[in-house]
């Protein structure tokens, strides 16, 4: 119960980044432009979704591998997180550019723009892929008020920066502002 309760400043805080975003692009540029933006969420998902259920899969194993770890095993962690790092970075660049080929066959003309912004979702994904591999770590030492404490500061940031963002650079500011929030909260869970 403990384990659990420490988390919800963390699941309240992810929910919130998630959706200010829309919010802010909906109530700064305009709804049409929320559209848009959303769309090319959708799209980046992509890369969520297989970074999601990878780490569901992955988060057993690790946590089998940390119970009884030998310095082989742990240089055996530490090269995937790099080598997991760079894969899943160029994965979102491979989606995030196949799109631009798609888009213009499955979706109205009206919503073509969306293109745009599918690679920058999809790194700001890519990232917080990262993130969810690295925090297992975390987990396994139940170190949850830090995470708490991490994903509640990042989204802090992230409604500042997204705010000051979407107000010079429209629905490029929220992707800019999800990138950086998302490296902030990769950087300050490695720490």
């Amino acid at each position: 119960f403990k384990f659990s309760v420490s988390l919800i400043p963390h699941r309240l805080a992810l929910w919130i980044k998630s959706s200010i975003n829309i919010f802010l692009i909906t109530s700064i540029v305009g709804i049409e432009h929320t559209g848009l933006y959303t769309i090319s969420l959708q799209l980046g998902m992509v890369v969520n979704i297989f970074s999601s259920a990878f780490n569901s899969a992955y988060g057993p194993y690790l946590f089998e591998k940390l119970k009884s770890p030998t310095y082989k095993i742990k240089l055996h962690l530490v090269k995937f997180i790099y080598t997991y790092s760079i894969f899943i970075f160029l994965f979102s660049i491979i989606i995030g550019n196949t799109f631009i080929y798609i888009i213009p066959y499955v979706l109205d003309v009206k919503f073509h723009d969306s293109v745009m912004y599918v690679l920058g979702i999809s790194i700001s994904y890519s990232i917080h892929a990262v993130y969810l591999i690295i925090v297992n770590y975390l987990f396994f030492i139940k170190k949850n008020n830090h995470i708490s404490f991490v994903t509640v500061i990042s989204s802090i940031f992230h409604f500042l920066i997204s705010y000051f963002l979407i107000n010079i650079y429209g629905i490029s500011g929220a992707i800019y502002a999800s990138i950086l929030s998302s490296v902030l909260m990769l950087i300050l869970i490695w720490m």
